[in-house]
């Protein structure tokens, strides 16, 4: 089996690469469960959303003067509610999505798979790695019935980015489908970009 031959600590085995997922990877698993799930095959951690949506792998280094690598999560929340449209079904298939903090991890980044749930998106050695829906996505529109009289907008939105750590800032990125994996800087909209006062050593 994978991971028996040369584990990457003495005494620990990496199960990672199983067929199978071991508990640990199973968000809310239990001693009750009897059966293990398997490990996806694809890239990414796929939802109930219709699979011809675009997800971006999203990156970036944070690090200081000398190189040595900084601890920290950023968060990424949508700027607006979203109604997302199936039309490969029949009757057409919507699915709401409340604005909310987000972000899924690569299948590669198990070891920061504590972040399930918590919208944190930690970073592993100094590099940030998500996986975000592309803003960019056709059959995506703007789904407000709070602040808007019409329910199916013209599709503009983005992420509101908050970097928890010393001198973090918070800024808003656009995420285009025509490029993955991208790095965060090169995807800041101009004029977003302001300290994030609400980081603290408290985290």
């Amino acid at each position: 089996m994978a991971g028996y031959e040369n584990p990457p600590y003495p005494g620990i085995v990496d199960y990672s690469d199983d067929p199978l997922l071991p508990p640990w990877y199973i968000p809310g698993w239990t001693a009750q469960d009897k059966i293990n799930i398997q490990a996806p095959q694809t890239p990414f951690q796929w939802t109930e959303l219709p699979q011809t949506l675009t997800r971006v792998e999203v990156t970036g280094n944070y690090c200081d003067g000398t190189g040595n690598p900084l601890g920290g999560y950023l968060t990424f929340e949508q700027s607006d509610d979203l109604l997302i449209s199936d039309p490969t079904q029949t009757p057409t298939t919507y699915f709401r999505v409340p604005k909310r903090e987000v972000g899924d991890i690569p299948i590669s980044q198990t070891i920061a798979w504590n972040e399930e749930g918590s919208g944190k998106i930690y970073l592993i050695h100094g590099q940030l790695d998500v996986v975000l829906l592309a803003t960019d996505n056709a059959n995506v529109t703007i789904n407000d019935p709070l602040t808007s009289s019409n329910p199916s907008e013209p599709i503009s939105w983005v992420y509101h980015v908050r970097e928890y750590l010393m001198r973090g800032l918070k800024y808003d990125i656009a995420v285009p489908s025509t490029t993955s994996p991208v790095d965060i800087n090169s995807l800041i909209v101009a004029g977003t970009v302001e300290k994030n006062n609400d980081w603290n050593r408290g985290y």
